[in-house]
């Protein structure tokens, strides 16, 4: 098959050129002669002398690229470079049947290699009909020819690896033509050339192949390919399959344009060899992926592809307002207005949590070129505490970050007819907290919300008056714990010290009343300002300082109850009544302290605090660990937002907890970025992140709102209103605002029940309250200060440079027993109860984690091991106190021989083994014998039976069987009956008596579970045969009742069995331990380095349960 005739014969090209010659040689700086550049009008020039044949362009390729030895006919001199490797003598020619060879290719070496084809590579790249279309005047009745061709953009980059495989040279190769003659002597022809070298490449595949067949091409490539290419080095263009394996990487599978690269080379590249042509540049892939990124966008600009966003349908009635200078965009669905209105008609006082994260969404570029700030997505969203769920309701992303912005984004969403909030959470973000305050309740500033709190808690206004603020702000807890444990002062004390400063912080933060918090913040205080504790140097009693460490330290263990008889005795000798208040109420006239200057009534009375404990300064003969007076300004200063922070509040609003979270925001935003938009590199454009966020946000309220049926009729009504509201302005005037806010207060106004709880709560602090809460005296009127407040407030700003950090397990809300067993002035005592390693092979003192546990928990059982002289609770008493030392594991070996069965084998260098093989139930009856946990006499009625008179057995343990786990709400029944005394007879045939009396310190019972024929054979089989029960922790009972004492749940035995399942298996002890009165669980595991909290809802082995007074 003949090709199509050139337009103008090369050998007509050359005397063209020739006749130029003298415009086409050009003479560079240095004397070098050079071809003329392309667009020198001499190629013009000779495209007109041979009739426009030819372009000025097509002309100056033909000479700058040497065909047909045009260069030498110009007097240009060809460097030949022979390959140091390949000698002339040694290489070995095509023959003409293989390639056409021009005489100048002799020159230069040749390398022949044969491609295979596998038969899923020939499908890709095997040739396909294509039909071309013929325009010919000559020929009216052919219009179309057909040719076969190889497979676009397919073949090139194949044939690319293949080359790199077989020669590993850097050549770029341009693949010019595949040529398919289906019936010509060969079937595919294939030519090439290299861009830096231009040496040539020719590919021949002789026979058509058959079905499955490999596919061999044979191949040759000649020139000058063994020169250095890193002068000249060029890249392959990414077409085909090559684009799309490097688009479905960096995109869909988010991997670096470097780490591809690395992978491309780990799979190409051996040590030693050049980089490959193949392998795309690190520029060339993030401009594929730019470009890529850029082709499913509506627009380039971004306010017109959010302009156009909108008017879709899937976002017309989500986006409500966009903002150009600042930037902001406000969005919220039907589905959610309509889910948080169903929310409201099931709660009394509904609960929204603010917050704001970064990262999210890239700054991009206005109209004018200017960039936006830092974007920030501001969510709001509702905690739903009943169905354990949480939904957003409204999101807001914007570039500006003060309370104006934010309030008009909150107000924006009142306009949508929803119920106003009554209780608010968010972090201590003064233009957060000033937007709540402006949006939900009837104050224009956060200075004046907490003036009101002020004369609310001194009861200088009514609780059930019309200033009691209509919406509860609080701060998240976490929030204020967090700053708490950074105080740099802290870092100056002892470990034990600071977290005693710590918990004592979040006792403060959990106290509802003032009287609470003066006694704990006159104890800091006296404890921060004194150098020495102990006993007073001239009366021989104890310091203050000493006394108020104890009640702290008591405080801090058991919780505030406990000990507020202590504390209200130790007030009331301090100081008069009349006294403190005379100083507090002078303290507080001044007017003029805003929170600029961080002065206010709460602070004022916090100094007021300090100046009395500077009273019980006493010289000691111990040395105090918490002496830092540096303390002391932070926590005033953190005083100031008392009503934000403590509880103190709750009894005057009625409602709320004793600490507020935004935890349910947190993981919302943690959900967002690591589950919805996981698939997509975090910061993104705003058109990828909103399309993915608002689907997100329509999918889980479809699946919220599919649970409330009640609420489908509302539906229509929601999405009517909702359009209605959009097509109203953008902007809200200062009577609208007003209006709306009237009219959700109305709304919400009804108070008759919150009242009368909130005065029962404060009726039994009134008398102490009557005290303190003189020192708050504060009006609400116009002054130069609140001016400044305003000022400061409309000025303050979000910001948000939060990391993410992994949670800590302990928390400083939760008492800690073991600080009661502490010395504080010891830096290396343990802040939580130590575990003995190597307890899989000492299991049989398992057991000793769960006694540990109670006698830190549990005040009375404490008080009954302490008297007691046994070696095994003495043992576990010096771990609480001392912690493990290095004699402890002797003692614990000690322990063993003495009371168990044991084994010795003497080893080299006088080394003793020592092997026990036991079970739990055999620790508690040999470690525990002489404290039982029944003691059952046996009385004979007759008297001249001696030998059966008052016989008393010790029971260790108590056996509960079952056949089913719900059978544990029987324990009880079951304690009761095993305490009834019974019948029977004696050896001598006589009337007996058998009464059980249960144990004063502790419980043990073995749970033997049985299936449902087992259990009326039970009697009749080892207990070894019994299956270990599977139980939540949470289903256990927790409080058991005997006569006049109670015992409460402390702790379960667990083992993990062998393959064997039995109970006497050899296996793995680990103690499920409950922590005090909560309902909080621990596991202590000697595989692991400290206790770690577990939920309650945990479902474990149990083989023995523990009780103790």
């Amino acid at each position: 098959m003949a090709g199509r005739k050139c337009a103008c014969p090369p050998a007509t090209v050359i005397d063209a050129v020739i006749l130029f010659k003298d415009r086409v040689i050009t003479t560079s700086d240095n004397g070098e002669k050079q071809i003329a550049v392309a667009k020198n009008n001499v190629w013009n020039d000779i495209s007109l002398y041979l009739n426009s044949a030819m372009s000025g362009i097509a002309i100056h390729t033909f000479v700058f690229k040497g065909r047909h030895g045009i260069k030498e006919k110009l007097g240009f001199v060809k460097n030949i470079v022979t390959s140091p490797v390949l000698s002339k003598k040694n290489v070995q020619y095509e023959s003409e049947n293989s390639i056409d060879s021009t005489t100048d290719d002799e020159e230069y070496p040749t390398k022949k290699f044969v491609f295979t084809l596998s038969p899923e590579e020939w499908k890709q790249i095997q040739p396909q009909e294509h039909i071309y279309r013929i325009k010919d005047k000559n020929r009216p009745f052919l219009n179309s020819r057909l040719y076969y061709i190889l497979s676009q953009n397919s073949w090139t980059p194949l044939l690319a690896e293949h080359f790199w495989v077989h020669t590993q040279l850097q050549c770029c190769i341009s693949f010019r033509r595949a040529k398919v003659y289906p019936n010509g002597s060969n079937y595919i022809v294939v030519v090439g050339r290299c861009v830096s070298c231009e040496s040539k490449f020719k590919g021949i595949v002789i026979d058509k192949p058959s079905g499955n067949a490999r596919v061999l091409m044979h191949c040759t490539y000649i020139g000058n390919f063994a020169e250095d290419h890193t002068k000249y080095t060029k890249k392959r263009r990414l077409i085909g399959p090559a684009k799309q394996k490097a688009l479905m990487s960096i995109i869909e599978d988010r991997i670096s344009c470097e780490t591809f690269r690395e992978r491309e080379a780990t799979r190409l590249i051996k040590i030693g060899d050049p980089e490959p042509a193949i392998i795309p540049s690190g520029n060339s892939l993030r401009l594929l992926k730019s470009r890529q990124i850029s082709a499913y966008r509506r627009h380039e600009n971004t306010l017109t592809c959010l302009s156009l966003m909108k008017k879709e349908n899937d976002f017309n009635d989500v986006i409500h307002d966009i903002g150009y200078d600042p930037f902001f965009v406000q969005y919220h669905s039907s589905e959610q207005i309509n889910i948080y209105r169903s929310y409201c008609c099931t709660t009394k006082c509904p609960k929204l949590v603010i917050d704001a994260t970064g990262s999210l969404v890239k700054s991009f570029k206005k109209n004018n070129s200017d960039k936006t700030k830092s974007l920030l997505l501001y969510e709001a969203l509702v905690y739903d505490a009943q169905k354990k769920q949480n939904f957003t309701v409204s999101n807001m992303i914007s570039e500006a970050h003060s309370n104006i912005e934010i309030s008009n984004w909150l107000l924006k969403w009142l306009r949508c007819d929803v119920p106003q909030p009554k209780h608010t959470v968010c972090d201590q973000s003064l233009a957060l907290l000033s937007a709540i305050v402006q949006c939900f309740t009837q104050y224009s500033s956060l200075h004046d919300y907490l003036t009101v709190c002020a004369e609310l808690l001194k009861e200088g206004i009514a609780v059930d008056s019309r200033w009691i603020p209509k919406c509860f702000v609080r701060v998240d807890v976490a929030h204020f714990v967090k700053l708490a444990s950074k105080w740099i002062p802290l870092k100056n004390i002892t470990r034990l010290a600071k977290e005693m400063v710590l918990r004592t912080v979040s006792l403060l933060i959990k106290s509802k009343s003032l009287v609470e918090m003066r006694l704990l913040l006159l104890s800091l205080f006296v404890l921060f300002i004194n150098e020495t504790n102990g006993t007073d140097k001239e009366t021989g009693e104890e310091t203050p300082c000493e006394q108020y460490k104890n009640i702290l330290t008591e405080a801090t263990s058991t919780g505030f109850v406990d000990i507020q008889k202590q504390f209200d005795d130790i007030i009331a000798v301090s100081e008069t009544e009349d006294e403190a208040r005379i100083n507090i109420e002078k303290e507080y006239e001044r007017q003029n302290e805003g929170l600029d200057t961080f002065e206010n009534p709460f602070q004022a009375w916090a100094n007021d605090i300090f100046n009395e404990s500077k009273n019980y300064v006493r010289e000691g003969t111990g040395i105090n660990p918490f002496y830092c007076p540096e303390l002391i300004p932070i926590i005033i200063k953190a005083t100031k937002l008392i009503p934000l922070w403590f509880a103190v509040m709750v009894p005057i609003f009625g409602y709320g907890e004793e600490f507020s979270s935004s935890a349910a925001v947190e993981s919302s935003f943690k959900k967002l970025k690591t589950v919805t938009m996981r698939h997509i590199n975090l910061p993104t454009t705003l058109e990828i992140f909103l399309e993915n966020h608002i689907q997100s946000l329509k999918g889980s309220s479809l699946l919220r709102s599919a649970h409330n049926i009640s609420s489908i009729s509302h539906v229509r009504n929601t999405l009517s209103t909702i359009s209605e509201m959009s097509e109203n302005n953008n902007k809200i005037s200062t009577d609208e605002v007003t209006e709306l806010n009237t009219v959700h207060r109305d709304n919400w106004s009804d108070r008759s029940d919150d009242s009368a709880d909130s005065s029962k709560l404060l009726a039994d602090d009134e008398i102490m309250n009557k005290k303190d809460c003189q020192i708050m005296k504060c009006t609400i009127s116009p002054s130069t200060t609140e001016n400044n407040v305003l000022s400061e407030e409309c000025s303050a700003r979000e910001s948000w440079d939060r990391k993410n950090k992994q949670r800590k397990s302990k928390s400083y809300l939760i008492p800690n027993p073991h600080l009661k067993y502490l010395d504080i002035n010891n830096t290396r005592s343990l802040k939580s109860l130590p575990i003995l390693k190597n307890g899989s092979r000492f299991k049989e003192l398992k057991s000793s984690s769960l006694i540990m546990v109670s006698y830190c928990d549990s005040k009375r059982y404490a008080e009954k091991v302490d008297i007691q002289n046994n070696q095994f609770l003495n043992f576990i008493t010096n771990v609480v106190k001392y912690g493990i030392k290095s004699s402890t594991y002797s003692e614990r070996a000690n322990l063993i021989i003495n009371y168990m069965d044991v084994n010795t084998q003497s080893l080299d260098y006088d080394v003793t083994l020592a092997v026990c093989d036991t079970t739990a139930g055999h620790v508690i009856k040999k470690m525990l014998d002489d404290f039982p946990t029944a003691i059952e006499t046996k009385t004979c009625s007759n008297e001249k039976c001696i030998r059966t008179k008052n016989i008393q057995n010790n029971i260790t343990f108590l056996t509960y069987q079952v056949n089913s786990s719900k059978l544990f709400e029987g324990l009880q029944t079951y304690l009761d009956n095993r305490s009834v005394s019974e019948n029977s007879k004696c050896i001598e045939n006589c009337n007996s008596v058998i009464s059980t009396n249960l144990s004063d310190m502790h419980l043990f019972i073995d749970i033997l579970f049985w299936e449902e024929d087992d259990l009326n054979m039970s009697n009749q089989q080892s207990t070894e045969a019994a299956k270990i029960v599977q139980i939540r922790l949470c289903d256990i009972p927790q409080i058991l009742c005997n006569v006049n004492r109670t015992f409460e749940l402390r702790g379960v035995i667990s083992f993990i069995p062998g393959k064997s399942k039995l109970r006497n298996s050899v296996g793995h002890y680990k103690s499920y331990v409950k922590r005090g009165a909560s309902n909080n669980w621990e596991i202590f595991d000697d595989l692991k380095k400290k206790p770690i909290p577990i939920k309650s809802t945990t479902k474990v082995n149990c083989e023995f349960l523990f009780y103790t007074i």
